[in-house]
């Protein structure tokens, strides 16, 4: 997995070459959803790579727990069930798909019964309205963070976004698509002003965008089995 993880490494500084930028300003998150906990460890071990995505709650805390022991910071990046947000606050350090009110009163909330506050959080972003996939349309995203801006509970990072499926970095030839840079420009006024967006398709024309943070899982992992 050293390979696969250096070559990503690679391609972001490649990538942040070409579009001028510090590849010290690109923070990957490693998505290590359906892999085993010895698979986060062997990363872990030989990259000294610390920060893992995980898609569903159960799967969260088997891992934590199995890697107690392990410096590892965990996110969750799937999407959200009510009765999940308490497993999930407890074993993550921060959440990046929050697209309702109900969802983030309650991550509040918990986040504040066992001392894990202010608590973060990005906004999930639906950034082509496909229909199958969460998050909140672009126009109605400076509403939503109003909405939770005044919980002292939470520290809204900025804004997430899944790549819509006709965007990639082969379909667009190198081009930073314009969805991306509406996202970008919106997100530096929420919160904190940091994105999420990027994963292996699309990773370069995220970085040219200038995303603050990218998924990648299947390059690192190797396809699921």
């Amino acid at each position: 997995m050293k390979r696969s993880y250096d070559a990503v490494l690679q391609t972001i500084a490649a990538a942040c070459k070409r579009y001028e930028r510090d590849p010290g300003s690109v923070e990957l998150l490693a998505v290590s959803k359906t892999r085993t906990a010895s698979d986060v460890q062997n990363v872990f071990q030989s990259c000294g790579h610390t920060s893992f995505g995980e898609n569903y709650a159960q799967e969260l805390k088997k891992k934590a727990e199995e890697l107690k022991d392990l410096p590892i910071h965990w996110h969750f990046i799937g999407q959200l069930q009510t009765n999940k947000i308490p497993t999930i606050v407890r074993y993550a350090e921060s959440i990046l798909a929050v697209d309702t009110r109900i969802h983030a009163s309650k991550i509040a909330h918990n986040a504040e019964l066992i001392g894990k506050v202010p608590y973060k959080i990005f906004i999930a972003v639906n950034l082509a309205n496909e229909s199958g996939k969460s998050g909140i349309a672009l126009g109605q995203v400076t509403s939503f963070a109003q909405s939770l801006a005044n919980d002292a509970r939470l520290d809204i990072q900025g804004l997430m976004a899944v790549p819509p499926s006709f965007l990639n970095d082969a379909a667009c030839h190198r081009t930073v698509p314009e969805l991306y840079k509406t996202l970008v420009a919106l997100a530096r006024g929420i919160g904190r002003g940091r994105v999420s967006l990027g994963m292996t398709d699309d990773l370069q024309i995220a970085i040219g965008a200038g995303t603050d943070q990218v998924r990648i899982g299947r390059a690192i992992f190797g396809e699921r089995q």
